[in-house]
């Protein structure tokens, strides 16, 4: 998912104030625990996104649901997000923070697809590929694609390298066009 610009403005405003009170890490779990209770309850998603409920009651509905527990600067920004109108950003946020603690940190997340699962041997040699294109530490996300019949596409940020063998047999078939 792709955060909107909201939430890219406001979570950068959480970052830095959760930096600032030296609690990036807190702020990070809380909202990933947050996003595993929306993920799992379809229910808070839909009041979150009624806008014939006051933000007052999704507030209640929330610290119900455990918000109550949470930082303080954790709860302040989920309660100036619901009185904006914002539910969306706090749906999307868990998402744009750890994004941008991943930046802090001089971290890029690099999403593998291959044919088959790849083993210890393969996985550390794409990392250090990687690592060493990019010259920042690498998290990868591995996902199996069969369609790809062979080697790997890489996806980081919003470049792809693809050096699979269906998109070598679609260059030559886009080659062999092109010759008639």
């Amino acid at each position: 998912m792709t955060a909107g610009i909201a939430t890219i403005r406001y979570v950068k405003a959480l970052f830095a104030a959760a930096e600032k009170a030296g609690s990036r890490a807190e702020v990070l779990t809380e909202l990933q625990q947050l996003d595993g209770l929306l993920g799992g309850a379809p229910e808070l998603v839909a009041a979150l996104e009624d806008p014939r409920l006051p933000p007052a009651a999704k507030k209640k509905v929330l610290d119900a649901a455990g918000l109550e527990s949470a930082t303080p600067l954790l709860r302040d920004f989920v309660g100036l997000c619901l009185d904006k109108g914002r539910s969306e950003v706090v749906l999307e946020a868990a998402e744009e923070f750890q994004r941008l603690d991943r930046e802090a940190r001089g971290v890029v997340v690099a999403r593998v697809q291959t044919v088959a699962p790849m083993d210890d041997a393969m996985r550390a040699s794409v990392k250090a590929k990687l690592e060493e294109l990019t010259a920042k530490s690498v998290e990868l996300e591995e996902e199996v694609e069969p369609s790809l019949i062979g080697g790997l596409r890489i996806f980081i940020g919003s470049r792809m390298f693809d050096g699979s063998v269906r998109r070598r047999l679609d260059d030559l078939a886009a080659h062999l066009q092109g010759a008639r």
